[in-house]
């Protein structure tokens, strides 16, 4: 008999989660909109906008009625050649996304959305960002990929809150030491640039994504990952490097390092400063000698290797 009521309390227990759960699945699809008709039937309600796929989105003044709304998505709208003046009436807006779009300028406005945490600019066609940018002290991430920046906006530099900077696939060939005054930079990716020279001073970067800059000066690198003794993630893919940084071996919290793409390295010498990483646990690699693969897996035998070039563990 205690047995059946503990089990139909239970079972009473459990419905009740299951409906708490289905309620609150209910009010968090009511909170989100995939077009701007729809977020207009209850615009107090919405939270999130997603907008895809419209070729020729017009945003009127209307969109300003979304006074709750703290997440807009904008993707694949080549018809858009503007940035829309009318979401700087959305003073709750934390996190903003245009993506895929023809626009060329940002509005110096863009400072008037001081509440925005996250902004995604990625694969439109700017080559420059406003001073108003800089008015944005509560942004944690950019995203600027895929646009055509040949230097870094300066704007980015008074970013005092910012951890996630990414600026990879542009036309940047140096960064000067102005990053170095985002002392929360965590996370920096420069992937797909022309570059030659990195900043210096940057000290409390975590994770750095090189993959494809293969015009950095060696001896500049070597200088600029010295200072970087809090890296955990470092990626040097198809950087096609001849001589690997002495200052790596300088890098004690370093956990993960790419060097697919790199075959011309001299392996030895390269073993001989990745031993001295205690907390290394992972390489990617690509060779296509056998020997050397093993010679690799042999030397670093507490590491999980990667071939990239058949995807197995070694």
């Amino acid at each position: 008999m205690e047995w059946i009521i503990g089990g139909g309390v239970a079972l009473v227990v459990l419905v009740a989660i299951i409906l708490v759960r289905l309620n609150q699945s209910k009010k968090e699809a009511a909170a989100t909109a995939h077009s701007l008709e729809q977020a207009l039937e209850n615009p107090k309600q919405i939270k999130e906008l997603l907008i895809r796929n419209q070729t020729f989105l017009q945003l009127g003044n209307e969109i300003t009625q979304l006074e709750n709304l703290e997440e807009l998505l904008i993707s694949n709208n080549k018809g858009l050649s503007e940035f829309p003046a009318q979401l700087f009436g959305l003073s709750n807006l934390q996190q903003l996304v245009i993506m895929e779009t023809t626009i060329m300028d940002v509005p110096d406005s863009i400072g008037q959305l001081s509440k925005l945490k996250h902004l995604n600019l990625n694969s439109n066609l700017l080559r420059k960002l406003p001073n108003g940018l800089g008015g944005l002290q509560q942004l944690e991430m950019l995203d600027l990929r895929y646009n055509y920046f040949e230097e870094l906006p300066e704007a980015v530099t008074q970013l005092s809150q910012l951890e996630h900077l990414n600026l990879a696939g542009n036309k940047i060939e140096q960064l000067g030491n102005e990053l170095a005054a985002l002392a929360k930079l965590k996370h920096l990716n420069l992937e797909e640039n022309p570059i030659t020279e990195l900043p210096v001073g940057l000290s409390k970067l975590e994770h750095l994504q090189l993959g494809g800059c293969r015009e950095l000066n060696p001896a500049q690198l070597n200088t600029a990952l010295s200072q970087m003794t809090t890296l955990e993630t470092l990626k040097l893919n198809e950087c096609r490097l001849k001589e690997f940084p002495e200052a790596i071996g300088l890098l004690s919290k370093l956990k993960s390092l790419d060097l697919n793409g790199n075959d011309d390295l001299n392996w030895d010498k390269t073993l001989n400063i990745l031993q001295k990483l205690k907390n290394l646990k992972q390489i990617q690699v690509s060779h296509y000698d056998s020997k050397i693969l093993d010679h690799i897996k042999s030397t670093l035998s507490s590491v999980k290797v990667i071939d990239t070039v058949t995807g197995r563990r070694l």
